[in-house]
């Protein structure tokens, strides 16, 4: 790192070490079938996951209980203060870093993470827990994965040790972590009324869809789906051999928020398609539902798409008098939500029979009413998804704004440089003395343990 300001030092992060601890080590030999119920009460010894790392926040009830019978390890029990990382697992969570706050006694570190601590009096923790968010060292600790595959991955612990950190003044450290909590806390709170107003747009939708039905009822009378489609009937039983290429073949996960989509299907012959369509010959217009598994979605057919449907799909063809997007409109309600999900028998898999299906109870009115209905519909919710974009682009500027603030802040951009105050390398030179002088404490206790007692005694 060049251009470094005033009094600042770029080391590797080893040099700001008080200790370092690698779960793994500490484990070997020692890997407790811990119980999967959580330890909650403070008298009670639990082993953090390491889902109780998360990026910035740090959540102790994520942990397995030690058994009673087990003899816990004070060695590696987490304390205020420390800073944990992530150092096995899928690679999504494998460099992930939290600096601890306040937690309750007897949790212990895993052995899939690290945990270091640095002299307080000289390094804030959470200066370096911050660093550790940076753009540049998430890539530095990206590169340090091993594996190719989502098990074994690992951050291997010499090459995380030269990790480098700059490091300003002990007071200008102080000083960046108020600006960096300051600039934050505006960020989160302005980034929470955005999430209130885009769960706010949820309900507006259930509202809309809700008020179009209590229109529909109010100038109809209910009919049952059988009544008022050609067909109802569920896709193929007996799912044929895949291909590489082909058709594709659509499962209850396609089907979402009104819309069907080809993304991630799998494929079958054009000889099994054709074999397929003698039960389910899907067409523009047909009306979807999910009927196994996830219930209740529903979306239309639309022109062009070529497909074929397993059991998790119930299809119908609404009759000539019947709008396909005011059924699929109306089924999308919150009343008629309630009925679809509720699901029927006994297996493990919630499911939507048929026979329940074709008894649901529609409101049908005119077909120019159900298309004013729609009209009217289409509308509010354009609007509604109108909204949501401009959330999405508004979030994303914010998440830009974390990572152009503490690139700031590491640049020593974010707040005044103070000449007069102790410049980090004689910081540096102070942890480096107190590093010689542990290990030099701990070296003489080795020694001093290896010599039989009778040599000892002077």
């Amino acid at each position: 790192m060049s251009d470094l300001p005033l009094g600042w030092i770029e080391t590797s992060i080893e040099n700001v070490f008080a200790t370092l601890s690698d779960g793994r080590t500490l484990h070997q030999g020692w890997s407790p079938q811990c119980e999967k119920e959580p330890s909650k009460a403070d008298n009670d010894w639990g082993v953090l996951k390491t889902t109780a790392i998360q990026d910035g926040f740090y959540l102790p009830e994520q942990n397995k209980r030690l058994p009673n019978n087990l003899d816990p390890r004070p060695l590696i029990e987490v304390h205020e203060g420390d800073i944990l990382i992530t150092c096995a697992g899928p690679r999504a969570r494998c460099g992930i870093s939290c600096l601890v706050p306040k937690t309750r006694p007897r949790l212990m570190m895993s052995g899939k993470m690290y945990r270091f601590r640095v002299p307080e009096d000289q390094v804030d923790p959470r200066y370096v827990s911050f660093y550790l968010k940076t753009t540049a060292a998430r890539l530095a600790i990206d590169r340090m994965k091993t594996g190719i595959s989502d098990s074994g991955l690992n951050l291997t612990h010499d090459r995380f040790r030269r990790l480098r950190v700059p490091i300003a003044p002990h007071e200008e450290q102080m000083r960046i972590v108020a600006a960096i909590d300051e600039h934050f806390s505006r960020l989160d709170a302005g980034m929470a009324v955005l999430e209130t107003v885009r769960q706010d747009l949820h309900r507006m939708r259930a509202a809309s869809h809700r008020q179009m039905y209590d229109a529909a009822l109010s100038v109809s009378q209910p009919r049952r789906l059988w009544e008022i489609c050609e067909f109802i009937v569920d896709g193929d039983h007996n799912p044929p051999k895949r291909t590489c290429d082909g058709v594709p073949y659509l499962t209850a996960k396609h089907v979402k928020t009104g819309r069907i989509s080809t993304d991630g299907s799998s494929f079958i012959s054009q000889e099994d398609f054709a074999l397929l369509r003698r039960r389910y010959d899907p067409r523009k217009g047909d009306v979807l539902v999910t009927c196994v598994g996830t219930l209740g979605e529903v979306a239309v057919v639309p022109e062009g798409l070529v497909f074929a449907a397993d059991r998790n799909l119930a299809a119908m063809r609404p009759s000539a008098q019947v709008s396909p997007l005011f059924l699929e409109a109306v089924l999308r309600s919150p009343s008629l939500q309630k009925m679809l999900t509720a699901g029927s028998g006994s297996t493990a898999q919630p499911h939507l029979y048929l026979r329940d299906l074709r008894q649901l109870q529609v409101p049908i009115p005119a077909l120019d009413m159900q298309e004013l209905l729609v009209a009217s519909l289409s509308e509010q919710l354009a609007y509604a998804d109108r909204l949501e974009v401009d959330i999405k682009v508004a979030l994303a500027r914010g998440e830009r704004l974390r990572v152009c603030i503490l690139a700031a802040a590491f640049s020593g951009k974010l707040v005044r440089q103070d000449g007069s105050e102790e410049p980090a390398s004689i910081l540096l030179k102070r942890i480096a003395e107190e590093q010689a002088s542990s290990k030099n404490r701990t070296s003489a206790r080795s020694r001093k343990a290896r010599i039989p007692v009778e040599k000892a005694i002077v």
